[in-house]
């Protein structure tokens, strides 16, 4: 069961580079998108154009084919100075953030001179700014009309049609910059960006590998590669990328974050508990490394070490009231989770029983943190047997909690005593793939409204390690033939659902 602290972070586009923002975690255990998306970027005012004719051709008349009927109208030497000259004031006035007086300057350029890309370029930018989209775009298109081999005229096109939530639009754009200027890191993130968006992943993995090959210290392109690995199952390239991140940029936040996680999936726990207590070091007034310390603390069954790093996050936390709360959660779970751990034994030998069936999956959920993946996958079955309200909380992941112990026994693992038998195991799988079915069902239903719910849902099963051995097709392939079957047809209707869900998404982003 993999538990992750990373929160999607939105897509946006600003006038800077693509940049790692911590959001606060707004809940406390749940099952989130592995895939946190970055910022496209986009030109800064900066880099507004103001001609890029040479001294001597400055003078010279340029035609114009957009007039009437398409003839060329030449345009005069004064008009091309005074457009030029207003172009230049618009820029001045942008850089001063005097949108409506950089908006008239570019546009008297434009009305002297409406083949002007340069002008027509930096009135779209301004707009952009404003928020006025519409007219952004119109400006962009028209741009790349007059000049169609244009790269900024695309890249800003591109980055308006990803603002108005025109995504497939956007990609066409991004990749005909690319087809412009190969050799354009920025471009090749952007569409794996939006490739991943979409969910390509494996062609948006190309787009990141290009973009670090073209610029190595691409600090956002390996850290969105790193995602994109994570989100695929691939966790030992994920924590490669996010280390080659943290190398390049060692305050980068979030990658310290997914790093942790992806340790903590492979049960690298030294690995993962150096990096939090390194990051402590680093953020000493942040909530965040102390969290993930605690996070690694409870994987490894240290649950009161991990709630002493949980109050020292909550301390640190007091601005935040959302994040406060779901601190005071997972500290009231992991609270609760040592007070049984120190009646274990006794659980284990069956001197004493669970009082309550909540109390009872808190002691599967300690099994499942020691490696007792068959034991724990019969207390969740008992804790629901005794209170079936218990598996049919949505707000809850008891359900596929039980699921990856259930799949985790029926493939050997863990340190059970007995070894669970062949027939037992396959038991085991079989209560997995009935709880991931009903899991799954569950969730297309509360999803209507929101098909990023069971996106987010379909991204976490497809990553999860303890899904593994009853997910990837080396691993069903040791199956008997009728069992692999079933699994193959369960993980065919996940690929089914994901597409119904975007489909949806890309639906409701148009209206």
């Amino acid at each position: 069961m993999t538990i992750s602290l990373e929160v999607p972070i939105r897509a946006e586009v600003d006038f800077n580079e693509s940049r790692s923002r911590f959001k606060a975690i707004v809940a406390a255990i749940a099952l989130v998108s592995t895939l946190a998306l970055f910022p496209l970027s986009t030109r800064s005012y900066a880099s507004l154009r103001p001609d890029e004719s040479t001294s001597d051709d400055k003078a010279k008349p340029r035609s114009n084919d957009t007039k009437s009927g398409g003839n060329p109208l030449a345009i005069s030497d004064q008009d091309r100075v005074e457009a030029i000259a207003h172009n230049r004031r618009g820029i001045e006035l942008a850089l001063k953030e005097r949108n409506d007086e950089a908006i008239a300057e570019f546009r008297a350029a434009v009305v002297l001179d409406p083949d002007y890309v340069e002008a027509r370029n930096n009135l779209g930018m301004v707009f952009k700014r404003e928020g006025e989209l519409d007219r952004a775009i119109a400006e962009f298109q028209t741009s790349v009309k007059l000049d169609p081999e244009d790269a900024d005229s695309h890249e800003n096109l591109a980055s308006a049609l990803f603002d108005k939530g025109r995504f497939g639009d956007s990609l066409a754009e991004y990749r005909k910059l690319a087809r412009i200027n190969p050799r354009h890191p920025q471009a090749h993130y952007n569409i794996g960006f939006l490739l991943v968006k979409s969910g390509e992943l494996t062609e948006s993995i190309d787009e990141f590998r290009e973009a670090i090959r073209l610029k190595p210290d691409f600090v956002g392109a390996h850290f969105i590669l790193g995602l994109a690995y994570k989100s695929r199952g691939e966790i030992d390239r994920a924590i490669e990328e996010f280390q080659a991140a943290i190398r390049i940029k060692s305050d980068h936040i979030s990658a310290r974050r997914n790093l942790v996680d992806a340790l903590n999936r492979t049960r690298r726990y030294d690995e993962a508990i150096a990096v939090a207590r390194d990051s402590i070091e680093r953020f000493p007034r942040n909530a965040w490394p102390h969290w993930i310390l605690a996070t690694t603390y409870l994987r490894s069954a240290k649950f009161d070490a991990a709630v002493g790093e949980l109050k020292l996050a909550r301390e640190r936390i007091a601005a935040d009231p959302a994040a406060a709360r779901a601190i005071q959660a997972e500290y009231d779970r992991c609270a609760r989770l040592s007070q049984i751990d120190k009646r274990f034994n006794e659980y284990l030998s069956h001197k004493s029983k669970p009082a309550t069936a909540l109390e009872r999956i808190g002691f599967a959920e300690i099994c499942y943190y020691k490696g007792m993946f068959a034991r724990s996958s019969d207390e969740y079955a008992a804790a629901f047997a005794e209170d079936r309200a218990l598996s049919a909380d949505l707000t809850k992941i008891y359900r596929y909690a039980a699921a990856c112990s259930a799949a985790l026994a029926g493939a050997g693992a863990g340190n059970d005593d007995p070894k669970p038998s062949e027939a037992r195991k396959a038991e085991l799988r079989n209560r997995a793939l009935r709880s991931l079915k009903d899991e799954l069902s569950r969730a297309a239903s509360s999803s209507q409204k929101n098909p990023g719910v069971i996106i987010s849902l379909i991204d976490s099963w497809r990553s999860d390690p303890d899904l593994a051995r009853v997910r990837d097709p080396a691993a069903l392939a040791r199956l008997a033939a009728a069992e692999r079957d079933e699994w193959t047809k369960f993980w065919n209707e996940i690929d089914r659902a994901e597409k119904e869900a975007r489909v949806a998404e890309r639906n409701e982003q148009k209206r």
